[in-house]
């Protein structure tokens, strides 16, 4: 499987949650298939929206994480849009 494909899976299984279901990191790691590090890793380079502290455990809003990867994604379509017309294509 490709890795965007991948990714695209796995957004799609966050989307099915509730937006305002409140994911711990361990929930969020089981989603997305990566290790409570990686998700840790994944904040550290802004990879997705820090944490709120809640009861001293991180929390995410999944409404919230939607909201970071479809803002990136639109981004990288307006860089990449950018890039072709300063190149004249």
């Amino acid at each position: 499987m490709k890795p965007d494909r991948c990714c695209d899976l796995k957004l799609r299984r966050l989307s099915r949650l509730p937006r305002e279901m409140i994911v711990d990191t361990r929930a969020l790691a089981r989603v997305l298939g990566r290790s409570t590090r990686t998700i840790r890793r994944m904040v550290d380079r802004y990879e997705i929206p820090p944490p709120i502290r809640m009861s001293g455990r991180s929390t995410w809003q999944v409404g919230t994480i939607l909201s970071w990867y479809a803002e990136r994604a639109e981004r990288r379509v307006s860089e990449s849009r950018r890039v072709r017309d300063r190149l004249g294509g």
